[in-house]
């Protein structure tokens, strides 16, 4: 079943992984060969950092794509093995094929240091942080992964964007905070610490819903009510990111007026 997946994932990823390859290959080329005056590492490795987001989507997104194809996921279910080896047979593979381009993506962020990009600096980016990125791409996968047991692609689609949104906004109220040179140290450590810990929250809250719709209901009953069980896992996502949002910014107008 695992060899499988590799060569099913393999398949279904090839030409995005390719496009991958090439990012970093047109780069080197570039400062080799034709030597141009202008560094584009910044907008290559945001190029390669929004690949890698839509591939860490698109394999968790697929995760139960053949058996809902062809309606086997009953079927699955009742093989001779445990649920949690059908998510690890599932999940593994997954994990494996995207821990290559993170860590060739870290290694473009260590080379860039400070470049700035349409007014951003790369490594002050939410999204883009070496030390976020890992975590960031780890959650949207198993969002997706959770989500495809019910195989509904619209609307987990839609719930992805409502996620990638609800970072955005907690990431630039994080860098708002950063801009603030009064307790400029202070911030730094308690948004650096905040966004570390929210990733961890979210996959505590993630991963136990949907353990439970997994092992509690069968599989007609995930089709039927499949959108309650993803929002019982939204729903707490957004509380939590509006929390953090709150308190880091009543932190920040109680530390400006000291």
């Amino acid at each position: 079943m695992r060899k499988k997946e590799y060569r099913d994932i393999l398949k279904r990823t090839l030409v995005i992984l390719s496009v991958l390859l090439v990012i970093p290959l047109i780069y080197i080329f570039d400062r080799i060969k034709w030597k141009s005056d202008t560094d584009y590492l910044g907008i290559f490795i945001i190029a390669f950092g929004v690949i890698v987001l839509f591939i860490a989507n698109r394999l968790g997104a697929e995760t139960f794509r053949t058996e809902h194809d062809d309606n086997a996921f009953e079927y699955l279910l009742t093989l001779p093995i445990s649920k949690a080896a059908i998510i690890l047979k599932k999940l593994l593979p997954r994990l494996v094929l995207i821990t290559p381009p993170v860590i060739c993506y870290e290694v473009m962020m260590l080379l860039s240091k400070k470049i700035q990009v349409g007014g951003f600096v790369v490594s002050d980016f939410f999204i883009f942080r070496v030390e976020y990125f890992p975590l960031f791409v780890i959650f949207l996968l198993l969002f997706s992964f959770f989500t495809s047991l019910f195989g509904k692609k619209n609307f987990m689609g839609l719930l992805t964007i409502a996620a990638l949104v609800v970072f955005a906004l907690t990431g630039f109220a994080l860098k708002i905070l950063l801009e603030i040179p009064d307790v400029y140290l202070i911030q730094e450590h308690l948004a650096g610490l905040s966004f570390l810990i929210s990733f961890f929250i979210v996959d505590l809250i993630i991963g136990p819903v949907f353990w439970v719709v997994f092992k509690k209901f069968d599989v007609k009953s995930l089709e039927r009510h499949g959108e309650k069980f993803v929002l019982m896992a939204l729903v707490p996502l957004i509380l939590v990111s509006m929390a953090a949002i709150f308190i880091l910014l009543t932190s920040n107008h109680a530390a400006g007026t000291v």
